[in-house]
């Protein structure tokens, strides 16, 4: 009996892996569909999402270094306000050993708390921006959706760290805070909340796409959404990792995993879209040679000013 069941188990399973590759290959490169115009769907052959997969990587890689850089500005700005010693250089800050600066409480809540909090506020601006402003140029759109998400990354990604490291964000809400459990309570109800903000990233990134073929269809959207955002989140990264010669590891992988995060809300707010309507924009997708142009000339300019600064 059991030599019978066997097979037919095998066959279940096989089955199953079939059906399962035919519905994410079908997800991955959808069929075409009828009405469109041939410059439409362009879009939809691989070459067309191939394009824009790889202008997208460049867009995370670059809100990546605008937000880091922008952190860092704004905490040695605090830091010079409040008479604190420091060295700081494009992407790190560094405090001299047995240094007497006089840190206060005050000054604590300041350096540790203030930035990430403003870091918060700009992504729900920015989210809100890119979703009502109607005479964007899709481009321009998908590099402040990505800043926009990548502020809001960082932000969670330091939350979370939060609760196991006294380091940045964690710091000021250790001097906020000093009971531990209530501390992780907050933040786990901080990331909850979060993450259930996150579904507008699903409409603002949506929003970006330059041809109605991607949105008429929920299917397709999530086409789209795997495209534009799902692999230059992993492929991003590994960009970021080759320009910076594999510095900044820690705070690229705390990112990439608050940014996964995101994802699964995304994805499923697309259910929850009753319509999405994108404006009139020039639809050029950045050619292969121009985006790998623009992904070199970023990663020289990110050695100039880690050689220089």
């Amino acid at each position: 009996m059991t030599e019978k069941r066997l097979p037919y188990l095998l066959g279940l399973i096989i089955l199953q892996i079939q059906e399962t590759y035919t519905y994410y290959r079908r997800l991955v490169f959808p069929a075409v569909p009828a009405g469109y115009e041939k410059s439409d769907e362009a879009f939809l052959a691989v070459p067309g999402l191939f394009r824009v997969m790889l202008f997208s990587a460049f867009c995370m890689a670059f809100s990546f270094l605008v937000v880091k850089v922008l952190s860092i500005l704004m905490l040695t700005g605090l830091l010079r306000l409040n008479n604190i010693n420091h060295i700081y250089s494009i992407f790190n800050i560094y405090y001299l050993p047995g240094d007497d600066s006089n840190w206060t409480d005050g000054s604590l809540l300041v350096v540790y708390g203030i930035p990430y909090l403003i870091f918060l506020t700009v992504s729900m601006y920015l989210t809100g921006f890119v979703v009502r402003q109607r005479k964007l140029n899709w481009i321009l759109r998908l590099i402040l959706a990505w800043i926009a998400f990548q502020f809001m990354a960082y932000f969670l990604s330091e939350l979370i760290l939060a609760a196991f490291f006294y380091k940045g964000f964690g710091i000021a809400l250790q001097w906020l805070i000093s009971n531990y459990l209530l501390k992780v309570g907050i933040i786990v109800v901080g990331v909850i909340g979060i993450f259930y903000w996150t579904k507008r990233f699903g409409l603002m990134f949506l929003r970006c796409c330059p041809s109605r073929i991607f949105i008429d269809d929920p299917a397709i959207m999530r086409t789209w959404l795997i495209w534009v955002l799902l692999i230059p989140l992993f492929s991003g990264p590994v960009y970021l990792l080759l320009i910076l010669l594999f510095s900044l590891k820690i705070a690229i992988a705390s990112t990439f995993a608050a940014a996964l995060i995101t994802l699964p809300l995304a994805f499923r707010s697309i259910e929850y879209l009753p319509d999405v309507r994108i404006y009139k924009s020039k639809k050029v997708v950045p050619g292969l040679f121009f985006t790998i142009i623009l992904m070199i000339a970023l990663g020289l300019v990110v050695r100039a000013l880690i050689f220089f600064v």
